[in-house]
């Protein structure tokens, strides 16, 4: 996040606002996936018990397959959750960058604005006897 003055200050708060869309484009899909995980959870709890499966309980290993296949789903739904958190995490850590940044641009105008105060009552001191 290069750049001096007004541009430079501009490319910054164009950066964060970019990447706060970002955030909440890739929190939506954070959500999403903890909903569909959670509903595979809560079909693994039926699909666990034989009395669920009716006359289709007769096929053998039937229970078996269909609880597998939505664990497997489930692994599925954790791995992209897993990636979905990495990319939060690398857009927290761009904002953060952003603050600190903005946080020492800030303090060096403080500090320089300081300094300027200071050199300039000092070099006329009698200006505060004189009102």
């Amino acid at each position: 996040m290069g750049g001096s003055g007004a541009e430079g200050t501009q490319q910054r708060l164009r950066k964060v606002r970019e990447e706060m869309e970002r955030w909440d484009d890739i929190n939506t899909r954070l959500v999403d996936e903890f909903s569909q995980a959670t509903a595979v959870i809560s079909r693994l709890q039926v699909l666990g018990e034989d009395k669920n499966y009716g006359v289709r309980g007769v096929v053998a290993g039937i229970r078996e397959d269909v609880v597998g296949q939505q664990m497997e789903v489930l692994e599925l739904i954790f791995v992209a959750m897993g990636v979905t958190l990495e990319n939060l995490n690398g857009i927290s850590k761009t904002l953060n960058k952003a603050l600190r940044d903005t946080n020492q641009m800030v303090c060096s105008k403080i500090i320089n604005c300081v300094t300027v105060n200071m050199e300039e009552q000092a070099s006329s001191p009698l200006t505060y006897f004189n009102s």
